[in-house]
């Protein structure tokens, strides 16, 4: 208190004007400017497509992808890519900042046409197979997209006036060792070109699709938990755009990314086996299925199949205090477990909360 009253002393004699007057103490000032400078360095921000190419440089024989007994590695995963995004180039003529719808179930031709639709300019806008064809036909109008990628199990669906592209028709897995002429580099698409586009509501319900660019996804998975060395598992729909997190976001970090199987997460033992199995180090899931999956382990004979997660993200919902510390009886002591909120125009998190087992008797966790 005597230091407050001195400062304010000395200020009534020393300032010149008004607004330059301060109740803090300096060292309070300093505080205040280290809690306000959250810059962060990321290093040079390119785009989506080029942080995987590059990732597949550095380690082109490392396993990308794994869906049950199949696997793609970084270089084959990149091949394919460039093939797809060569015929939208050439035999579509997708233009940059064109959208480029997608209807395709969890699969090895997703994630190629994900990074495909990236590599030819265009815009990726996931579609959910598990929607009616009236809400798909609105979220395609709502774009105005011209060209949907489909694969065996969605290419005779009965949509709006568009393109349907078979992407296993397109890429020739016999023939990897095919050479290619790439147009890729012609493309001209930079960070700040939109990169994706999610659908969503807002309070009052009302649909809209939300735009995201490249930087923006690029600095959000830098600042993310994802390590080169961590098995990541996908299991998320693409109606949220924490999917893009587990498969882009892990392959742009260097990681693996497991596809669980289709209806996989409606399991609870085929999901705990996956992982598990996969020896899978991080995924996120949504605080009413991670209470489904709690009761589940709570009454399963192996209480093991969590040991090797060294990460868990929960969100989207509260989460009840109680699931959090019974899932870390599950985990090992070195797991860290997050609650966080996000919402989609973000890009990602924009407040965590890390929980223990001390937390206080609060019925829901906190966020931040």
């Amino acid at each position: 208190m005597t230091m407050r009253l001195k400062n304010i002393s000395d200020q009534l004699f020393s300032i010149s004007s008004i607004y330059q007057f301060s109740l803090l103490l300096p060292h309070e000032v300093e505080l205040l400017h280290d809690l306000n400078h959250t810059f962060l360095d990321y290093g040079h921000i390119g785009c989506i497509h080029g942080d995987f190419a590059d990732q597949a440089h550095l380690h082109p024989q490392k396993v990308a992808l794994v869906l049950e007994n199949g696997s793609l590695t970084y270089v084959e995963l990149l091949f394919y890519a460039q093939q797809l995004a060569n015929y939208l180039i050439i035999k579509c003529a997708v233009q940059p900042g064109q959208i480029v719808c997608q209807l395709i179930e969890r699969s090895f031709e997703m994630v190629i046409g994900m990074i495909g639709i990236w590599m030819s300019g265009g815009i990726y806008t996931p579609l959910n197979l598990h929607d009616p064809d009236k809400q798909l036909n609105a979220y395609i109008q709502q774009t105005d997209a011209h060209f949907i990628l489909v694969h065996q199990t969605t290419q005779n669906q009965l949509l709006s006036q568009c393109l349907m592209i078979n992407v296993g028709q397109v890429i020739c897995f016999d023939h990897i060792n095919a050479e290619i002429t790439t147009y890729i580099d012609s493309i001209n698409v930079t960070p700040e070109h939109i990169s994706h586009i999610i659908f969503t509501s807002d309070r009052s319900g009302l649909l809209k699709a939300v735009q995201l660019r490249h930087h923006n996804f690029i600095s959000s998975v830098r600042s993310n938990h994802i390590h080169s060395m961590d098995t990541v598992l996908h299991h998320t729909s693409v109606n949220f755009d924490i999917h893009l997190l587990e498969i882009v976001g892990t392959l742009i970090m260097g990681g693996q990314a497991i596809l669980l199987h289709p209806n996989g997460n409606l399991n609870m033992n085929f999901f705990s086996e996956t992982i598990e199995r996969q020896q899978i180090t991080f995924f996120n899931i949504v605080p009413s299925l991670l209470s489904i999956f709690d009761d589940y382990l709570s009454t399963a004979s192996s209480k093991e199949n969590l040991k090797t997660l060294r990460c868990v993200l929960s969100g989207g919902e509260p989460l009840m205090t109680n699931t959090m510390r019974n899932m870390l009886n599950f985990v090992n002591e070195r797991c860290r477990f997050y609650n966080y909120y996000g919402c989609t125009e973000c890009t990602g998190t924009v407040m965590q909360y890390i929980g223990e087992s001390n937390n206080d008797d609060a019925e829901f966790l906190p966020i931040g």
